[in-house]
Parts: C-alpha cells; structure tokens; sequence
C-alpha cells in the first residue's frame, strides 16, 4: 500500500485514491480472492489482440504487457514479504518504487503468458501458506522501512488483491 495513493478514513481504514478500493477486507474473504485472483488475471488478457498489447491505453500509462509484467513482480514481491513475516519477528520491508521496476526489470520485454504463469505461482503459493494459519499470523508485522513503523502482514495480502482489482481495467484496455 503506497500512502502517496491512498487516503485514511475516519475510521483508520486506508482506502485507494484511484479505483476507491479499501482495505478493509476480512482473511477468509482476502483468501477467496486470492484463489480467484489468477483466473481474472488470465481472462483479462485472453485473446487479446497482440497488436495492442504493447500500447498504452491512454498516453502516460503502461502498456498492458508492462501492467501483467508488474502484477507478476508485485506478487512475488508480496509473496516474498510476507514469508518474511510468518517466519521472522518484525523484519524491514524496505520500500520499492513500482515505475523505477518497470525499466529495471525490463517489463516492456516480459512474455504476457510468463507473467501471468509468474502471477499464478506467488498467488497461489501465498493463498496456500496463509490458509489455517491462526488470525494472529495475519497480525504479525514488518517495518515499513520509509514509514519506520509496523505494518501488518494482513495489510499487505489486501495491497495484493488490491492490485489485482486496481489494474484489471488497464489490462482490459480501459483507462
């Protein structure tokens, strides 16, 4: 969750500034969107005309190519973090700008099928980690490393699905 694109409610809820999703959402309900997050990936990009894969729907956006390539590498990284949590008290989560990832992991050259291959494998390898693990576990935190303070791990489950439902329109077509 990027505090620079999101707003807090009165009620301590982080909503996005975009799309309105809120973070709000409860792990057993976190975890049926994580099992249904890949197959709308998928849908979203099949049969999509290759011609318009690697041009942006509106000038100043990524192409869809770039939107798949980072939803595969956010989910890794994701995944990544939270294993870090279940496994290590309070580890730093140092900060990642999303656009310097673009040019340094090449998104523009990602296979679509590979990054939706990448995004099937962290998502479902999270869902299944995280399924019977005690609410606690959801509780645990990592330090925000530009924040300096604890976030917890359910926080960054809902970034992840977040995603998801946030770039589904890019990778549709619609701005």
């Amino acid at each position: 969750m990027d505090p620079s694109q999101c707003w807090k409610r009165s009620d301590g809820i982080w909503v996005c500034g975009e799309c309105a999703f809120a973070y709000d959402r409860a792990p057993d309900e976190l975890l049926r969107n994580l099992q249904e997050a890949p197959r709308l990936m998928a849908e979203a990009l099949d049969g999509l005309d290759r011609a318009i894969v690697d041009e942006p729907p509106l000038p100043g956006l990524w192409t869809r190519r770039q939107y798949a390539a980072h939803l595969a590498d956010w989910a890794e990284i994701i995944r990544s973090r939270v294993d870090r949590m279940l496994t290590e008290d309070a580890p730093l989560i140092e900060d990642i700008d999303q656009d310097v990832l673009v040019s340094e992991h090449g998104y523009d050259q990602w296979d679509i099928r590979e990054s939706v291959d990448r995004y099937e494998t962290a998502v479902r390898h999270l869902a299944s980690r995280l399924t019977g693990e005690p609410i606690a576990s959801w509780e645990r935190v990592g330090i925000r490393a530009a924040l300096g303070e604890p976030q917890p791990l359910k926080l960054y489950v809902l970034d992840l699905v977040h995603e998801i439902e946030h770039h589904l329109s890019h990778l549709a077509g619609v701005p």
